[in-house]
């Protein structure tokens, strides 16, 4: 080149085609890398607003289970009172029964005195 032509330019030191090819794969490299590393940013933005919704879910749902736990004892409670309650009323009823049927002999006793009274 003459100096008229080279004038205000920066001369590069040639490269030789391996370099080039060298250059031109890494850069394509660094490309995918970048796009990977992109794609995997995008996913974990995502995985954490899943991560997110999901832990909000649990929390939901282990409050929901303390609730229920909570509902089930309450209503295990309630059916031993109803059955001690039962029991309780078992033991009443057969003890008007036996009450009945001894008032029903003195009856019976009291309607044979009165019989005999009129016969007499």
């Amino acid at each position: 080149m003459a100096a008229s032509e080279t004038e205000g330019r920066t001369e590069y030191p040639k490269r030789s085609v391996e370099n080039a090819t060298d250059d031109e794969s890494s850069e394509s490299e660094d490309e995918e890398l970048q796009q990977a590393y992109q794609k995997l940013y995008k996913e974990s933005l995502n995985l954490f607003k899943l991560n997110d919704k999901l832990t909000t879910k649990l929390k939901a749902c282990e409050s929901e289970n303390v609730k229920l736990k909570k509902d089930i004892s309450e209503a295990r409670n309630d059916a031993l009172k109803i059955s001690n309650d039962r029991q309780a009323l078992c033991v009443k009823l057969l003890t008007c029964e036996t009450e009945r049927n001894e008032l029903q002999q003195i009856y019976a006793t009291y309607e044979e005195k009165i019989e005999t009274l009129e016969m007499s």
